[in-house]
Formats: C-alpha cells, sequence, structure tokens
C-alpha cells in the first residue's frame, strides 16, 4: 500500500475503464488524455504557466498553451 501504480497497472485501469463506458470506438481515455487534463486543471488552479511549463517539461510557455488549450 501507498506505492506509486506501475505503468502496467495504469494502462489495465484505463483499458477496464473504457471498456465498461464502451470508448473503445471513440478512441478511450488514455495515459496522454490524464497528462493535458492534469496539466490543465494545475493551470487553472495556480495560473501560473511557468510552473506548469516546468512540470511537462516543455521549453516554451507557448507549447503549454497550445497543449492545454
Amino acid at each position: 500500500y501507498n506505492q506509486p501504480i506501475k505503468e502496467n497497472q495504469c494502462w489495465r485501469i484505463l483499458k477496464d475503464m473504457n471498456n465498461y463506458l464502451g470508448l473503445n470506438n471513440y478512441g478511450g481515455i488514455g495515459v496522454h488524455s490524464l497528462r493535458k487534463t492534469g496539466a490543465y486543471f494545475m493551470f487553472k488552479e495556480t495560473n501560473d504557466i511557468d510552473f506548469v511549463r516546468r512540470m511537462l517539461g516543455h521549453r516554451s510557455n507557448q507549447e503549454v498553451y497550445a497543449y492545454i488549450y
């Protein structure tokens, strides 16, 4: 307990969720979708584009804006 999940566990959870919700025919929700959503809400909460840029490892704020919007 109290351990990060492993990559294969994450994929399995997302696969099961997509199957349960019937999203497979629509591309489903993947790790990249979660990353973009997390970045979007991180920016909305902090309003600090530099912080979000550093967290994502992007080179410019323009990249981050394009990524989250």
